[in-house]
């Protein structure tokens, strides 16, 4: 209300600051009754504020009180800690002053001590005593000699002392490794630390133990060459696993030595050493290998097979690989078991300090050793052979493909995967992730390749029909017709033979598809046991592999689907004969007539034993699954015959009851016939039956739309109208009436 009221000069504005005024009166008197409300509250704090006011004079003398006693407590702190920093200096230069007293007679007693270690040769003590002058501080004696002449003339003696000692040690040590004393090699090893010679020990046994293994190597190979015994032909397998074991039980035996006296960080650094002539070693067990299995001599009447100059040059037989195949898988098996001892080797260096942990420095050991290039050069001729021998062998497995008698499959699916096991098997005992992987791809070309152009071949020309004249079985005739059934088959040698031939296919491409899924599994689990479970990118490429090798399932389904049609619509053609009969009867009995197809109905009879005699035809000669995958496809066909058939003809409700039993009858002979589910086939027919039995047209609305229930139509509304337009007895004016 900043406005004068006595300004205002209009009755508006004089009514609107009225009832801004009263307004505001309204608001200060429910503020009033607020604060009158909380009196009996404001009075309770203000006598509780009087009741401290009397205690506040004493707690401000306490507080008084208490600064002082923490002033003075600070400055006797300040006084104390003053003084214990002082105590403390002297302390410090007490210790110094006492560890420079025990220094120096610690040097006499080593002047004293190694030289008469040395005359009396005990190295041990003499090698411990310059250990003891090299570890003092040096800053010490150099202070203490500029007091005293005697520090000098001491030091002086050690340093002489320490000289000596390490031309002797360094002389002992090679004459044992020449006279071949263990005894004294183990000795003077253990002193080269003491006189700060760290890596002069290590490689100085590091060659002792190189010695070694080259005279056990040496050995080894002689006796491979001069071997004639039943492991003959795995002998540089056995070379190369002596050459492996030696190096391992050196370095297990001596380990525990070197970790004591060197350090544990010093395993690696022999290792290294030993490394280097491990792969001198293995490359003359490689050579002579090369040499004496004619590696060169075999690859290259390999390649000049697989890529001949002469149409008649002569091809290697594969059979004459398999026991050098075996040993190049063995020699990759152990170069691996080897690196998996060096990583375990690595494990207990964790590395720290600016240095690699051992399992680095093994990983580049591996990868950069003279061992590995030779194992890989080993896995590539392995898979070249490998590869032929596969090739070869599957080759003339299919070629010689024969049947015997009352088998269902021919030879060439046993042999076809019991040379693809065998390959795969071995490829996945040399642990080579790269050849594991060749050889899965090879497997998987010659599958999609070989194989399957010799099922195309077979199956190109679709099952050879044959004459079966089915018109005596509408006659009634049904002896005489199977005889014509059974001569149709028989009436030529080479048509029967090519049936036969046709079916065995059909099981030989269903047999394919489970061996290989098999197969798939079983190299799957085999890899899982043998390669590095660590290695993830090994791991999706072996996998990548299996499913490359796994798509021939694929393939092979994929022509056996395609052979299964063709052999249901070459027969499909022989049952439209005992369809067509269904038009020549009548489907408007009386009642006299329905009752004489209750006892003898000759169209379903003739129709199951037409099929029957079809089945029966070729039941022994294909396996269950194609079996039934075939009566599966005919009948399909078989339902589209008889719903285009039964469009033709016309029915009253007795004949719509006579085609539903007529339909239950087919059903049930077919769900006898196999084990596959037949009955989904008939929807459509069954539905149509259906129809067909109604009393009216409209009897279809408590089937149809909300009251259909579970069922599924697959009848369309024009479809259902024009079925119950075959019904005779329905007017035409009630179905038009019927809104589906």
């Amino acid at each position: 209300m900043d406005q004068d009221v006595l300004l205002l000069t209009d009755l508006d504005d004089i009514r609107k600051m009225y009832d801004a005024i009263e307004q505001e009166q309204q608001k200060t008197m429910r503020d009033l009754k607020g604060l009158l409300g909380s009196r009996s509250q404001v009075d309770v704090q203000m006598t509780k504020l009087q009741k401290i006011i009397p205690n506040l004079s004493s707690l401000v003398d306490d507080s008084e009180k208490l600064c002082e006693s923490i002033s003075t407590t600070c400055q006797l702190a300040d006084s104390v800690s003053s003084k214990v920093r002082q105590l403390d200096l002297a302390k410090g230069r007490v210790h110094q002053a006492i560890q420079r007293t025990e220094d120096i007679g610690d040097l006499k007693k080593c002047v004293d001590g190694v030289e008469t270690a040395l005359d009396q040769e005990d190295f041990e003590t003499a090698a411990g005593h310059v250990h003891r002058y090299l570890t003092l501080d040096q800053s010490i004696l150099e202070e203490a000699t500029l007091d005293s002449g005697g520090v000098d003339s001491a030091t002086l003696k050690l340093s002489q002392a320490e000289q000596r000692l390490k031309i002797i040690v360094n002389e002992r040590f090679d004459r044992a490794v020449e006279e071949g004393n263990a005894q004294a090699v183990e000795r003077f090893f253990k002193i080269f630390p003491l006189l700060n010679l760290h890596d002069v020990g290590l490689e100085k046994f590091g060659k002792y133990l190189c010695g070694q293994v080259a005279r056990n190597s040496a050995e080894n190979l002689a006796t491979a060459l001069n071997d004639e015994e039943k492991r003959a032909a795995v002998i540089y397998a056995d070379t190369l696993t002596l050459l492996f074991e030696c190096i391992a039980r050196l370095l297990e035996g001596h380990q525990p030595q070197v970790e004591t006296y060197y350090g544990p960080t010093s395993v690696m650094p022999l290792l290294e050493i030993m490394q280097a002539e491990c792969d001198a070693q293995a490359k003359k067990i490689f050579s002579q290998f090369t040499e004496h299995r004619h590696v060169d001599a075999k690859l290259q009447r390999v390649r000049m097979a697989l890529h001949p100059t002469k149409p008649t040059a002569e091809r290697p037989d594969p059979k004459q690989f398999d026991a050098l195949l075996a040993e190049m898988t063995l020699l990759s098996a152990r170069c691996f078991l080897y690196f998996s001892f060096l990583r375990r080797q690595g494990e207990a260096d964790p590395g720290g300090d600016g240095r690699q942990s051992g399992q680095e420095l093994v990983k580049k050991l591996v990868l950069e050793c003279n061992l590995s290039r030779l194992a890989q050069e080993v896995v590539q001729d392995y898979t070249s052979l490998e590869d032929f021998f596969m090739r070869e062998s599957i080759g003339k497995a299919l070629k010689f493909d024969t049947v015997t008698s009352g088998n269902l499959y021919s030879s060439m699916v046993d042999e076809v995967f019991f040379v693809l096991r065998k390959s795969i098997r071995r490829a996945v005992t040399t642990c080579d992730v790269s050849g594991v992987c060749s050889i899965l791809h090879h497997a998987g070309s010659l599958l999609t390749t070989d194989f399957v152009e010799i099922i195309d071949c077979k199956l190109k020309a679709g099952f050879p029909s044959g004459s079966i004249d089915f018109s005596g079985v509408l006659q009634g005739h049904l002896s005489s017709t199977v005889q014509t059934v059974q001569s149709s088959f028989q009436s030529s040698s080479d048509a029967a033979a090519a049936r036969e031939a046709y079916l065995v296919t059909l099981n030989n491409t269903a047999a394919a598809v489970e061996n290989v899924k098999k197969l798939v599994q079983d190299v799957q689990m085999e890899c899982s046991k043998v390669l590095d479970k660590d290695d993830e990118r090994s791991r999706v490429k072996v996998e990548t592999c299996l499913d490359e090798l796994g798509s021939a399932a694929k393939e092979f389904q994929g022509r056996l689907e395609d052979g299964l049609q063709k052999l249901a619509s070459s027969l499909s053609p022989r049952m439209k004969p005992l369809v067509d009969a269904f038009t020549s009867v009548s489907h408007q009995p009386t009642e006299d007539e329905f009752a004489m197809f209750e006892a003898h109905d000759e169209f379903i009879e003739q129709l199951l034993r037409g099929l029957d005699s079809l089945f029966r035809s070729i039941k022994p000669l294909l396996t269950a699954d194609n079996f039934g995958n075939g009566v599966s496809l005919l009948t399909a066909e078989l339902t589209v015959q008889l719903e285009r058939v039964l469009t033709k003809s016309s029915f009253n409700q007795l004949g719509g009851l006579h085609f539903d039993k007529q339909l239950r009858a087919l059903v049930a002979y077919l769900s006898t016939v196999t084990q596959w589910t037949i009955r989904d086939k008939f929807s459509r027919l069954t539905q149509i039956a259906t129809i067909l039995n109604f009393e009216r047209p409209a009897e279809i609305e408590d089937y149809w739309g909300k009251n259909a229930g579970p069922v599924t139509w697959l009848l369309t509304p024009g479809e259902v109208k024009e079925i119950m337009a075959l019904r005779k007895d329905f007017r035409t004016d009630d179905i038009n009436r019927l809104r589906l």
